[in-house]
C-alpha cells in the first residue's frame, strides 16, 4: 500500500471527515481534501510513528525505499530522499514520479534559497502586440507570449462571434449542461479551480451577474457540435502534431475549448499541461493577463504533489504585489486582452488570468515544431499517472521524424479542414487502450463516500 492510501484510510479511521471541507455548498476535491490532511499535527504524528516502524522492522533497500516515501509526505525537499528514489526509479511507475517529483522540488527549493534579492522589484513590461497579418514565425520558436490584434475574426467572422446572449438564447447549445468550476484558495488541483455544480449553458450565462463561478476550457468539439461550424483555426497554429495521431486519441479531439466567467473570477497562477502552447481568442469582454518567466519559477514557490502531475504555485498573485512577495522579483509580463484579439502563450510559462468584465473566450492549445521537445518531455513524466501519455509521446516522435506537419497557407481553416490534415496520420501502431490509471485511485475510492458514514 502506497502511504498516501494509507494515510487516507487512516484518517476515515479517525473519523475527522468533518474537518477536511471549508465549503458547505460542495467539498473540495479528494486531492485537496488529503493535501490538508497532511497538514494537520496528528497526520505528521501518524506518518513519523510508521516511519519509525518501518525503520525498526525492515532494515532491507525496500525498507530504505518505503522510509523515503513516507519521509516525502512529511518532508518534500528533503535532500535524503534522492540518493532511495534514484536506485529506485526503474523498478515502477510510482517510483520513478516520486523520484521526478523529488528532483524537481528540491531543485526549486535550492534555486529559491540561493536567490539574492535585488534592492528594486523587477518591473514589469507589456506583451508585444502585432497587426494580426503582420505575426512573425520568430514568436513562437523563440517562446515569446504576443498578442494579435484582431486576430479573433481568424476564428470566426463577425457576423457569428459568439457573445454572452448568443450562448443564452441558442437553441441547442444553451440547453447542454455544463460543469462549473470555483476558486479554492487551498487547493491543489490546476490554476486552484475545483469542481462547482452543473448547469445548462443559459441557466449559467444567466447568472453570471451574480455568480463566483467558472466554465473553464470546456470542449466545443465533444460537447457543442452545433456551435464547432462556426470556428476555424488561425493557419499560425494549425501545424498541430496532435491532429496527426489516430481519432480518439488522448488530446487530439479536446479543443478548441469555451471559457466563460463572470467579472472578477480568475485562474491562478498555473502551467498548461503536457508542455503545449496554446491561443485564446476573447470574442467578449477584457481580460488581464500576466505571464511569467519561466526561468524564474522557482520565485513563484512552485511544488509537485504525491498522486498528481500538474505543478502547483504557492505563490498567489495579488496585484498590486506585496512588498513580501518573492515573485515580485520575476520578470513578468501583462496585457489587458480586448474583444478581437488573440493571445499567443508558448509551452512552459506560468500565468495568471482575471476577468475585468463577464468574459466569452475561446482556446485551444497544441504542440508543433516550436515546442514538441517540452511536450515529449512532460508526456513521458505523465505517464507515470496516465499511460496513454507516453502513446501520444511515441506519435510526436514520429510525425517529427516525417516532418508531416507544416503551416498551413490561408489566414484560417475551416475546423472540419483542420481535423482531417493532408499529411497522414503519424506512423505508429497504437497500443490497446488503457484506462487512466491514477496511483492514488485506491485511496480516491474511500472518499466516494459521504465523510459521516
Amino acid at each position: 500500500m502506497d502511504p498516501l492510501t494509507e494515510v487516507a484510510r487512516w484518517y476515515r479511521g479517525q473519523k475527522r471527515g468533518s474537518a477536511s471541507t471549508s465549503d458547505e455548498a460542495f467539498s473540495v476535491s479528494a486531492d485537496t481534501r488529503l493535501h490538508r490532511i497532511l497538514r494537520l499535527d496528528e497526520t505528521k504524528a501518524f506518518l513519523k510513528e510508521r516511519l519509525a516502524e518501518i525503520r525498526r522492522t525492515d532494515g532491507s533497500e525496500i525498507g530504505s525505499l518505503r522510509a523515503a516515501l513516507y519521509t516525502e509526505l512529511l518532508d518534500p525537499i528533503d535532500p535524503r530522499l534522492l540518493p532511495y528514489l534514484r536506485v529506485h526509479s526503474a523498478s515502477c511507475e510510482l517510483h520513478k514520479a516520486a523520484y521526478e517529483r523529488v528532483k524537481f522540488n528540491l531543485d526549486m527549493a535550492q534555486r529559491l534559497a540561493a536567490f539574492e534579492t535585488p534592492s528594486e522589484p523587477v518591473a514589469m513590461t507589456a506583451v508585444p502586440v502585432v497587426d494580426v497579418r503582420d505575426l512573425p514565425v520568430e514568436y513562437a520558436m523563440e517562446k515569446r507570449p504576443v498578442v494579435l490584434k484582431g486576430g479573433a475574426a481568424l476564428v470566426m467572422p463577425a457576423d457569428k462571434m459568439w457573445t454572452l446572449a448568443s450562448l443564452q438564447t441558442h437553441p441547442t447549445a444553451s440547453l447542454k449542461r455544463v460543469p462549473t468550476k470555483r476558486y479554492i484558495a487551498d487547493s491543489v488541483r490546476w490554476a486552484r479551480l475545483e469542481e462547482g455544480p452543473v448547469l445548462a449553458l443559459g441557466d449559467f450565462v444567466e447568472s453570471l451577474p451574480s455568480s463566483n463561478l467558472y466554465l473553464h476550457d470546456h470542449s466545443v468539439p465533444l460537447h457543442f457540435p452545433d456551435l464547432i461550424q462556426d470556428v476555424s483555426i488561425p493557419s499560425y497554429f494549425a501545424a498541430d502534431f496532435l491532429q496527426r495521431m489516430p481519432e480518439g486519441s488522448l488530446y487530439r479531439e479536446t479543443w478548441p475549448s469555451l471559457f466563460v466567467g463572470p467579472r472578477g473570477s480568475a485562474s491562478q497562477l498555473h502551467i498548461d499541461s503536457f508542455g503545449s502552447n496554446f491561443w485564446m481568442a476573447l470574442l467578449q469582454g477584457r481580460k488581464h493577463w500576466v505571464l511569467v518567466d519561466p526561468d524564474d519559477m522557482h520565485l513563484l514557490r512552485p511544488q509537485l504533489n504525491p498522486g498528481l502531475h500538474d505543478v502547483v504555485f504557492e505563490a498567489e498573485l495579488r496585484l498590486p504585489a506585496d512588498s513580501t512577495d518573492v515573485f515580485q522579483f520575476a520578470r513578468r509580463q501583462e496585457c489587458i486582452l480586448e474583444a478581437g484579439d488573440i493571445l499567443f502563450v508558448p509551452s512552459g510559462t506560468p500565468h495568471y488570468v482575471g476577468n475585468l468584465t463577464d468574459t466569452v473566450a475561446l482556446s485551444a492549445n497544441y504542440i508543433d515544431e516550436s515546442n514538441w521537445k517540452e511536450a515529449v518531455a512532460a508526456l513521458e513524466r505523465q505517464a507515470t499517472t496516465d499511460p496513454r501519455a507516453r502513446d501520444v509521446a511515441r506519435h510526436i516522435v514520429n510525425c517529427v521524424n516525417d516532418s508531416l506537419a507544416k503551416q498551413s497557407p490561408g489566414a484560417s481553416i475551416p475546423f472540419a479542414e483542420f481535423k482531417r490534415p493532408a499529411a497522414a496520420v503519424c506512423s505508429v501502431t497504437p497500443l490497446p487502450a488503457v484506462k487512466r490509471a491514477k496511483l492514488d485511485a485506491e485511496f480516491l475510492a474511500d472518499w466516494s463516500d459521504s465523510d459521516n458514514d
